[in-house]
């Protein structure tokens, strides 16, 4: 059983590593937005990316539901809902896709 018990490694598992490519993606374009609209204005431009986790327990697991909100002066983008991501917990306190509760077939590898 995989278990998530670092920040970067369930930042690779939510929405099976979308987030995290849309998080790339979402800096390329801020940082590309700054620099094309600062050059032709001359000032000064500021933007950010916030991340905000939700962690809910349902039943023994948890739903993981991610939040990204990007701002500078006009956004770029629009901030859509994302899905949760169901984990559970294990007994040191990590995360894992798989129920540490649930049993694994012995089959042969394939």
């Amino acid at each position: 059983m995989e278990q998530i018990s670092e920040f970067n490694s369930l930042l690779l598992q939510l929405e099976n590593g979308g987030l995290h490519t849309e998080l790339n993606g979402r800096m390329k374009e801020l940082i590309a937005y700054m620099l094309t609209h600062g050059a032709e204005s001359g000032s000064k431009l500021k933007g950010s990316i916030a991340l905000k986790i939700e962690f809910t327990l349902e039943k023994e697991r948890f739903a993981v539901k991610p939040e990204v909100t990007v701002r500078v002066p006009k956004i770029m983008t629009p901030n859509l809902p994302r899905p949760a991501t169901m984990l559970y917990a294990t007994a040191d306190n990590a995360l894992s896709r798989t129920d540490p509760k649930q049993r694994e077939l012995p089959l042969p590898p394939a």
